[in-house]
């Protein structure tokens, strides 16, 4: 997410933090519904996929309830399938 804030910030501080803000605060309110992210498991077997603003948050479910495990965090208009054919 440095990625991310750094981006954004070249153009406005405040933005990129309320940005950065968002997505962390969406990861961690879905730790009580894990499992109500999108399914995506075409690209990859057992991910799940949240979108705040232009951002697609990638991640699995870990073995201990209410733990995520963040894969990538994405903008929208990157090719994602080729992303993550590449790994």
């Amino acid at each position: 997410m440095i990625d991310i804030w750094v981006m954004i910030a070249r153009d406005d501080v405040d933005a990129a933090d309320r940005v950065v803000d968002e997505i962390q605060e969406r990861l961690w309110s879905v730790r009580a519904y894990p499992y109500s992210g999108q399914d995506v498991s075409w690209l990859l077997v057992g991910l799940r996929r949240l979108t705040v603003r232009r951002y697609l948050i990638f991640y699995s479910v870990a073995d201990s309830p209410k733990s995520l495990i963040v894969e990538r965090v994405l903008h929208s208009s990157r090719n994602v399938e080729a992303l993550f054919q590449k790994d």
